[in-house]
């Protein structure tokens, strides 16, 4: 079922980005402009440690958001298929992600990711799967580390950080870059002057030259953040053996701090997978 690939994608942000290392390094063009305010030109090299504090303190600046609600438009695109479906999404802080996806008014999807793993009931072909989520970031080659908070920082628009041995800063087509590496993964970040925001993250992993890049966009001013939230994300993956997918996700009717309720419950006729 061609579907579930949406949501391991867009869980894990498995798999790897079908581009070389010099074309990834251009960054992802989005279709959708921020609405926060005109972006302004880096024209002074920041220093690596002053980068990375204005992303700490973004991390801070969202603590205050517990959970959220959220409708979704769904995206995916590879070398055999593309696929458009609707979502809805359910985060809830250091917890929780719920997501369902309806294909023609269908619900065909439903999963649930906790702390330590990720369980999928495929609604039309009545079966249910269920994994670790360190099992699944061996297979999908993810960076070390704990995985939820990995996919949490995604949600909300935060940067992942593997250890590095070193992180240098430039600037690369008129926005700040971050560049980190260690044994396994070169790491980099594109950052906006001024509200230095996040806008692409890519990791290419050393041993087998699998990467993969993110995108975030249309980031927009909440009342109950101190810094606008990224309402678009783009994940281009690539790996070797399973090639490129594209997946693009753009939320819509986001709620924040609503204490939501979600019903997960996997039907005794279902079958394990």
């Amino acid at each position: 079922m061609q579907i579930i690939s949406i949501f391991r994608y867009f869980i894990l942000l498995s798999g790897i980005v079908v581009c070389s290392a010099a074309q990834m390094t251009n960054g992802c063009s989005g279709r959708n402009s921020d609405t926060y305010g005109a972006p302004r030109p880096a024209t002074e090299t920041r220093p690596a440690d002053y980068l990375l504090k204005r992303l700490k303190k973004q991390e801070n600046d969202q603590q205050s958001l517990q959970s959220f609600t959220a409708k979704a438009k769904l995206y995916t695109e590879s070398a055999d298929m593309t696929l458009n479906a609707s979502a809805n999404i359910i985060w809830i802080r250091d917890s929780i992600v719920w997501v369902n996806a309806k294909k023609f008014g269908i619900e065909a999807i439903r999963a649930l990711v906790t702390r330590d793993s990720v369980i999928v009931l495929n609604r039309l072909e009545k079966t249910c799967t269920a994994e670790s989520l360190e099992s699944l970031r061996v297979r999908y080659h993810l960076p070390e580390g704990d995985v939820f908070t990995a996919l949490q920082n995604t949600i909300l628009g935060l940067g992942i950080f593997p250890d590095a041995n070193q992180v240098k800063s430039d600037i690369s087509e008129n926005q700040h870059r971050l560049l980190s590496e260690n044994n396994q993964y070169t790491a980099e970040y594109r950052i906006e002057e001024g509200s230095f925001l996040l806008k692409n993250e890519l990791f290419l992993q050393k041993k087998d030259n699998t990467a993969v890049a993110l995108q975030f966009d249309r980031h927009q001013k909440i009342k109950e953040a101190m810094m606008p939230f990224p309402f678009s994300r783009k994940v281009e993956t690539f790996h070797p053996e399973s090639g490129k997918q594209i997946v693009e996700i753009e939320l819509d009717d986001v709620n924040f701090n609503t204490s939501p309720s979600y019903k997960f419950e996997i039907p005794a006729h279902y079958s394990r997978q």
